[in-house]
Formats: C-alpha cells, sequence, structure tokens
C-alpha cells in the first residue's frame, strides 16, 4: 500500500528488461525519452493504466514507442497491476 516512484530516466544504450508488480497502491513509472519502450501490462477491472500519448497499442494491452524498433536503447516493460493504479511517462 502505498506511493511510488520508479525513476528509470537517463540514458540507456542497451536493451533491458523491467518486471514491475503492484498489488495495492499507485506507482508512476518514468522511461527515457529517447530510447525505445514496450510495455505490456496485464491488468484487470479493477486496475488503472495511465499511459503517455505517444505511446502506440499495437497489440492487445502492449503499448510502443513510435522509435521503439530504431532505437539503440530498449527497455522492454512488463507490469502487472492488482488494485492499483500505474503511470508511465516519458521524461
Amino acid at each position: 500500500v502505498g506511493s511510488y516512484t520508479l525513476d528509470f530516466s537517463g540514458k540507456l544504450d542497451h536493451e533491458v528488461d523491467v518486471d514491475v508488480e503492484i498489488g495495492l497502491g499507485t506507482v508512476t513509472i518514468i522511461v527515457p525519452k529517447n530510447s525505445g519502450v514496450k510495455v505490456y501490462c496485464e491488468k484487470n477491472w479493477i486496475s488503472h493504466l495511465n499511459i503517455d500519448d505517444d505511446f502506440k497499442e499495437r497489440e492487445d494491452d502492449t503499448y510502443y514507442t513510435p522509435n521503439y524498433h530504431s532505437a539503440s536503447g530498449k527497455m522492454n516493460m512488463h507490469i502487472e497491476a492488482g488494485l492499483g493504479s500505474v503511470k508511465v511517462k516519458r521524461k
């Protein structure tokens, strides 16, 4: 229970995988502006995902930044949200 911020901003020059699990609470995830980011969020009817407008949904519950395939630094994020709220923004 609580509110958390995970700040991954900064320079990313390789590919990384990030797993985030939230049961009850709120988490804000900040991802690098210049990196390619893929977000897959397992959500249910009691969870909420708020994601920046520049992410586009290409598959069910999977969102990509426009530069995902061309970026040298990539972040692949897997989010499991229970009774929580998740916000993903680029910085």
